[in-house]
């Protein structure tokens, strides 16, 4: 068969969008060709698809479900390379080896220089890299080894993956496997990280040449600077880094290094303050580079250039010893001074000038770096030769944003209290099932949830490997425990990957003093005003999966020691011995799981900023994957909305129980939690509480009352008026408590919709009579309410739960109970109009009775109706109702009331069938069998008698005032 270059050479006509990328528009550089046949640069089609599309492809939209393997296309490579030679070969005058026509090119022509900079060797290396990490790659997939995660640079648990581990600071290299498959790993990662130090230091340097080109023009003459601090700032917000040091060792010589990539041959005094812009930068920060010169700036300056930084970096001289001796006679001291104890600044310390000396300063520098704990690294570099100029600000960055300090102390070679505890709590929460450990699917979701990719089976194996080859309790039952746990956060930190355990501290809500920041613990919830909040779907279940998780004996009941072990992720326990007499307990007092729900629901009902805080602290957010503890609160509709559409979308409902003092609230209060009084006398009076919730059946839905003992008081305050329904307890056998009972309802409750009910408390003992105008019940009457409905806790079982049916009925349903109350609710203005559509009802049908008798206008039926229409009559007749009615005003009114009013409380419906839903509670209790006989009367009939009583009545008045006037025009005449 004959070869492929047996055949002859064809000459083709490319053009460069025959070979190019659509994305980029240059040639294909690396091709992979998508499912579709669409082929694009592999780097243009990982940063479209890392921007929000994913797997789809650019041209034709065709997608895919999961991330595609994306492999060279190695023949369009090679058309590729041969076209970019031909046209170097063109552009360079030397004649193609085949005398084919010139290709037809874009008016844009190649670049190509003699002198190539660093950024542009600098991507060079990177794609030569890249190149090294695929055949890597490639062959671990021939070896079926599993691949390293992408995220291999923050991964916590991949950073465990080798054969050994050395612990001591002196040998900062993990210790690799001997096996060909670990020493191809390691090469793997080891490329890996090249890679990315390439991206990191270009990319910076490419974005620095372009914003300080125009800045270099014109500098003045002037000698280079010498040991003096220089400040860096770098953070979440923008950070100031400031660079000090004295005369002539060249720190404003390393601004400029790093600006223009060369070395400058004239140097200012001062560099300007450079901005590097957070898109450049690795950790997405702006960072601002301030010089300071000794000979142009005050010591004043000075102090405020402390002040504002971040992170200071001090430079010397490797060959000038009187400058290194310098950082500790005159630059720590004088920083330190300005600075509290507590909250050390981060400093870098910068040999600089390496390359006039074939020695390192090392020896001299590790006395004063083991002396002074805040020193984070030392770097020597040569502005001269652009060493390690890039590495300088970025561990001056990295300083800042992941500091040491508040994580480790270098003199007891281990972590701090603070960095254990906090690390201690986000293994309680990460550890979900509370035994102790962290198993395989416990720590693929934390390593998902912290740094967004799992690890594969092996790698999990290989981190409990290395854990356990140097702590002998760092792993049980195939899962991590908390020691393990904090062993290799150790070890990431002595290794110098703090950003490693600072990804999973800001993760869980940890700031740079490793305190719970307020974003986290209090996100912003809007609460409009007359709504309240309660917990949602999503929130109940995340409260039971926890109540689950602590309820180690399964009896559904958290024991003293249970809710203690709950209680370790908070900074303090937030449950005082009250909570056992607000909620719901079992014969031991321990809290049971309806109670530790009623809890959670109160807690959020009346202070729902402290809801939040204790959600976080359980890491609601982080385990349920949601944005915020906000996601668990519902905020219900304004009440005014429910009262038009009578109707309520509320769980919660608030009763506050007003009485005097010993009239048997807290009895109902504690009656609510199925206590009788014999279990009542065991509470103590300083654990006693103000609170009692538990939940309701009403009409087979679940609810939840409130119940809030009100001291007793002349007045109430507005916060003590807000409720759903009041429940005014007296004492029976107290003939002075009904009393304040009637003053507090017709002070506040009288007038409004919120519905009461009267309770006769320890109904058990001999009922007094009270020391009021009227009794109680009939105060309930007259003032269209329940009757007073009896109580007592001295049960030998549970007490009676009906009255707290009984009230999460009116709060549910207040618009029916408003209705009973209307015909006293309207003032003295509906009772004068009631009077009013008497009269002319009593006006029009007399008036109609004489009409139809004659209509001569001479007889004295004509003379009377001519008189009744008259000015004077009416101007009289309104002087006599006026009198008559100051007279027996209340009277009056209440007969016109039960005549004309058309609901639940008039006399029509007192003997009309059950219609709205309270009736079946309250009714029955307050009639005898004489009204329940009577359910048989019809509407119609009803309708009928109702009309001839109005009109009885109304012809019977008007008959005697027609007759006293009548009388008086005969004797007139």
């Amino acid at each position: 068969m004959a070869g492929p270059d047996s055949g002859p050479a064809i000459p083709v006509w490319l053009a460069e969008d025959d070979l190019g990328c659509i994305i980029c528009q240059e040639l294909l550089a690396w091709p992979a060709t998508l499912p579709c046949g669409h082929s694009f640069c592999r780097k243009c089609l990982m940063g479209l698809w890392s921007s929000g599309r994913r797997w789809s492809c650019p041209t034709c939209r065709e997608g895919a479900a999961q991330p595609l393997e994306l492999r060279k296309n190695t023949m369009l490579q090679d058309l590729a390379d041969k076209y970019s030679r031909a046209v170097r070969e063109l552009e360079a005058g030397s004649p193609a080896r085949d005398p084919a026509p010139r290709p037809p090119r874009r008016t844009a022509q190649l670049r190509v220089e003699a002198h190539k900079s660093i950024a542009e060797v600098g991507r060079e290396l990177a794609e030569l890299v890249e190149q090294l990490v695929d055949i890597v790659r490639s062959l671990q997939r021939q070896r079926h080894i599993p691949e390293s995660g992408a995220d291999n640079q923050v991964s916590i648990l991949a950073e465990a993956l080798s054969g050994g581990v050395d612990l001591s600071l002196a040998s900062p290299k993990l210790v690799t496997s001997d096996t060909p498959d670990g020493k191809m790993g390691d090469i793997l990662r080891d490329l890996e990280e090249i890679q990315e130090k390439l991206r990191e230091n270009f990319t910076w340097k490419e974005a620095l040449e372009e914003q300080m080109q125009d800045s270099l023009v014109e500098l003045p003459e002037a000698p280079s600077s010498s040991s003096c601090p220089l400040p860096v700032q770098s953070h979440l917000a923008p950070k100031r880094t400031s660079s000090f040091a004295q005369s002539r060792v060249g720190k404003t010589s390393l601004i400029m290094s790093l600006v223009s990539e060369e070395f400058p041959e004239e140097v200012p005094p001062r560099a300007e303050e450079i901005t590097i812009p957070a898109d450049v930068t690795p950790e997405r920060v702006p960072t601002h580079i301030v010089d300071y010169s000794e000979a142009e700036q005050s010591d004043e300056q000075l102090h405020q250039e402390i002040s504002q930084a971040n992170v200071i970096c001090i430079v010397y001289a490797v060959n000038n010893k009187h400058s290194i001796d310098k950082v500790t006679s005159r630059w720590i001291p004088l920083i330190n001074e300005r600075t509290d104890k507590d909250s050390r600044l981060p400093l870098i310390l910068v040999g600089n000038k390496s390359d006039l000396v074939e020695y390192s300063s090392m020896e001299t520098i590790l006395p004063i770096m083991n002396q002074y704990t805040e020193i984070e690294t030392c770097v020597e570099c040569s502005a001269k030769n652009l060493k390690n100029i890039s590495e300088l600000f970025y561990y001056a960055q990295k300083a800042v944003l992941h500091p040491t300090g508040p994580l480790y102390c270098p003199e007891e070679k281990e972590m701090k209290p603070a960095c254990v505890k906090a690390l201690t709590r986000i293994f309680k929460i990460s550890d979900q099932d509370n035994d102790g450990t962290l198993n395989d699917a416990e720590l693929n979701f934390f390593q998902r949830i912290c740094f967004n990719t799992p690890l594969a089976p092996q790698a999990l194996e290989d981190v409990k490997n290395v854990v356990r080859k140097h702590i002998s309790d760092g792993v049980a039952d195939s899962g991590l425990t908390l020691k393990g746990f904090l062993f290799l956060h150790t070890l990431f930190i002595q290794r110098g990957r703090h950003e490693t355990t600072w990804t999973v501290l800001r993760r869980f809500g940890y700031d740079d003093d490793l305190d719970l920041t307020p974003e986290y613990l209090f996100p912003l919830l809007k609460i409009p005003p007359d709504c309240t909040t309660e917990l949602n779907h999503h929130a109940y279940l995340f409260l039971q999966s926890t109540f689950d998780k602590h309820d180690l004996d399964r009896d559904c009941a958290l024991s003293p020691d249970e809710l203690k072990d709950l209680f370790k992720v908070f900074p303090y326990i937030p449950w005082g011995p009250d909570v056992n007499n607000t909620v719901c307990t079992n014969e031991r007092g321990w809290i049971t799981y309806q109670g530790f729900l009623s809890q959670w629901t109160l807690t959020t009902y009346l202070d729902v900023q402290r809801c939040l805080e204790y959600l976080g602290y359980l890491g609601y957010s982080i385990l349920t994957e949601q944005e915020s503890q906000a996601s668990a609160i519902t905020v219900t509709r304004d009440k005014k909305i429910d009262l038009q559409k009578k109707q309520t979308q509320r769980n919660v409902f608030r009763c506050n129980v007003i009485g005097v003092k010993n009239c048997g609230k807290s009895g109902v209060l504690q009656a609510l939690l199925g206590r009788n009084l014999t279990r009542q006398k065991k509470i103590r009076d300083d654990h006693k509480s103000y609170y009692a919730i538990n939940t309701v059946y009403v009409y087979g839905q679940e609810k939840y009352l409130l119940l809030h003992d009100i001291s007793e008081s002349e007045f109430l305050t507005e916060a003590e008026i807000l409720c759903d329904v009041v429940c005014l307890v007296y004492d029976v056998s107290n003939p002075k408590s009904f009393e304040y009972c009637a003053r507090i309802f017709k002070q506040h409750f009288m007038d409004s919709r919120i519905p009461c009910l009267i309770v006769a408390a320890k109904s058990d003992l001999h009922e007094v009579k009270q020391e009021y105008s009227i009794s109680p019940t009939d105060f309930c009457r007259k003032h269209k309410m329940p009757p007073p409905q009896a109580f007592t806790c001295n049960t030998t079982d549970a007490p009676s739960k009906d009255i707290f049916v009984k009230l999460t009925t009116m709060a549910m349903y207040p618009e029916d109970h408003y209705r009973d109350r209307l015909s006293r609710d309207t003032g003295n203005t509906d009772r004068i109009e009631n009077l009013r559509k008497i009269w002319v009802f009593l006006k029009t049908a007399f008036h109609a009775r004489l009409r139809c008798m004659c209509t001569c206008n001479r007889c004295t039926f004509c003379i009377c109706q001519n008189f009744l229409n008259s000015d004077l009559l009416q101007s009289v007749k309104n002087k006599i109702f006026t009198a008559v009615l100051n007279r027996l005003r209340a009277r009056v009114a209440e007969w016109g009331a039960v005549l004309l009013a058309d609901d639940e409380g008039s006399v029509t419906h007192q003997v009309h069938a059950v219609s709205s839903v309270e009736d079946s509670i309250f009714m029955e209790s307050s009639h005898g069998p004489l009204f329940l006989e009577a359910r048989h009367v019809t509407q119609a009939d009803l309708k009928s008698s109702t009309f001839w009583l109005r009109a009885s009545f109304g012809a019977t008045v008007f008959a005697v005032l027609g007759f006293a006037m009548y009388k008086a025009l005969l004797k007139q005449r």
